[in-house]
């Protein structure tokens, strides 16, 4: 990292301000870093505005988006399967054991769940 980029960052370790300290972290981290041949570090700051933040173009946005939906959904799946699997595992063992009228109570119970997990994953991609 170069002299100027680390005297750059000096007033985030000395300042209080929590929202200069976050303007200057976002900042940091939406500068590019670029690594030479001999290993050595260098940083481009870019130039400040108002806001502190970094300009991205759409299609980097959009492919944030898409990857945190994406990872969002994929949770969501393996959560739902590993609790129909578990119902329906305690299903057979309830049926293999007790009444019909146990099992059928179970199964609305299965399908209240899955309504309700379909309905978070609804209300979490809007």
């Amino acid at each position: 990292m170069r002299l100027s980029t680390m005297r750059k960052m000096w007033p985030l370790y000395r300042s209080w301000d929590l929202r200069a300290r976050m303007e200057m972290l976002g900042s940091f981290a939406c500068s590019k870093i670029h690594v030479s041949v001999s290993g050595t570090f260098s940083s481009q700051l870019p130039s400040s505005n108002s806001s502190g933040s970094c300009s991205r173009s759409s299609k980097e946005v959009v492919a944030v988006v898409v990857v945190v939906v994406a990872a969002t959904v994929v949770v969501v799946v393996v959560a739902a399967t590993v609790v129909v699997v578990v119902v329906v595992v305690v299903v057979v063992v309830v049926a293999a054991v007790v009444h019909v009228v146990v099992v059928v109570v179970v199964v609305v119970v299965v399908v209240v769940v899955v309504v309700v997990v379909v309905v978070v994953v609804v209300v979490a991609l809007r």
